[in-house]
């Protein structure tokens, strides 16, 4: 994939590479963070209890701070 820095996949939810779970409205399944130490956060419309930080999916801008800060080295904070 080179000469990129960041990839963004939709699906994926079985590998092992770090990811957020995005949980549709009315969603009535299990989450996958509980079982599953690569989910970072989960993303949702409405509160979701999960023991990963939850980003409001309305809040573009959170979301992509939080995918820069885990894309850097050491989960640094972008600037």
């Amino acid at each position: 994939m080179a000469p990129v820095d960041i990839v963004l996949l939709d699906g994926f939810r079985r590998s092992d590479y770090p990811k957020m779970e995005v949980v549709p409205s009315g969603q009535d399944q299990a989450l996958l963070a509980p079982n599953d130490p690569m989910v970072l956060a989960v993303t949702s419309k409405g509160r979701v209890t999960a023991p990963v930080p939850r980003v409001p999916r309305c809040d573009i801008g959170a979301l992509g701070h939080f995918v820069m800060a885990h894309a850097m080295a050491g989960g640094a904070q972008p600037d």
